[in-house]
């Protein structure tokens, strides 16, 4: 039994150590990624709305497969998110 701890706290160990080597970046404006990640928010967001919007960006940053998104909603036209 405790080798079974002591196997799951190695693997749990290496994933993090795995995991915090990934550097944490932001996505330049018109890039690629940033686009991809922006859309796939986006489905949901204006699912919700029921209409088309535009993101305001204060914070975007991404680590490995996760992203961390900090703005506000509006129209397309520049009018706040009724």
């Amino acid at each position: 039994m405790r080798a079974k701890y002591i196997g799951i706290f190695v693997v749990m160990t290496l994933l993090a150590a795995g995991i915090s080597a990934q550097p944490v970046y932001t996505p330049k404006h018109g890039t690629a990624e940033r686009k991809a990640t922006l859309d796939a928010l986006r489905v949901p967001v204006e699912r919700e709305y029921k209409q088309k919007i535009a993101f305001v960006i204060d914070e975007f940053k991404v680590q490995g497969t996760w992203a961390f998104i900090s703005g506000s909603a509006q129209t397309p036209d520049g009018n706040a998110r009724a």
